[in-house]
């Protein structure tokens, strides 16, 4: 049956038609060929991809990543710091004054956020004055610009904290990567 389909109408010469079916189908052959290659290829690319992604999850670090604990008033700060330093830095947010406390004793962390406004005046100073006492990592302020802020500035001033951020003024990722950096924070190249 192959053979009759390959032969010419009648009266035409038999090679040219030949030889184009012939080609036509090593043309064929050789496109699947090509296509099964190159998608085992592609397969082989991403089953390796994978592996990769897989070892590098499961293997320990060699370096830890810096810890930056946070008390932060406002959601679209923690946001913004999530921003700035995922990936290169461990943020542990802290929702109360006494936990940020725990959290500072239990572990060493490279620098300390702490928004003034998340309690009564005097308590915020109190608190960030120890923390800036214990002198096993630097405090930064980050607040939003108000009135009451400017004042709570301005009592905390005599307690050693060289860097303020300004929520939706200076608060870009660059900048707080930058003040983390002026800090002595090494972020993580990963």
């Amino acid at each position: 049956m192959l053979l009759f389909s390959v032969l010419p109408p009648f009266g035409e010469p038999y090679w040219p038609h030949l030889w184009t079916t012939l080609r036509d189908a090593l043309l064929g052959f050789l496109l699947a060929e090509l296509y099964d290659r190159l998608r085992q290829h592609v397969d082989r690319e991403a089953q390796a991809e994978l592996v990769e992604e897989i070892r590098a999850t499961f293997q320990p670090r060699r370096t830890p990543l810096p810890l930056i604990p946070a008390l932060l008033s406002h959601p679209s700060m923690r946001e913004k710091l999530h921003r700035a330093v995922r990936g290169h830095a461990q943020l542990c947010f802290a929702p109360s004054w006494p936990e940020l406390t725990h959290i500072v004793r239990r572990r060493t962390p490279s620098a300390i956020f702490v928004d003034p406004m998340t309690g009564p005046q005097e308590h915020c100073v109190r608190r960030i004055r120890e923390l800036t006492a214990d002198a096993r990592a630097h405090v930064i302020l980050y607040c939003q610009l108000s009135p009451e802020t400017a004042a709570l500035l301005l009592d905390l001033g005599q307690c050693g904290i060289r860097h303020v951020v300004f929520h939706r003024y200076d608060d870009a990722p660059n900048r707080l990567r930058a003040v983390l950096a002026a800090e002595g924070v090494r972020l993580s190249a990963d």
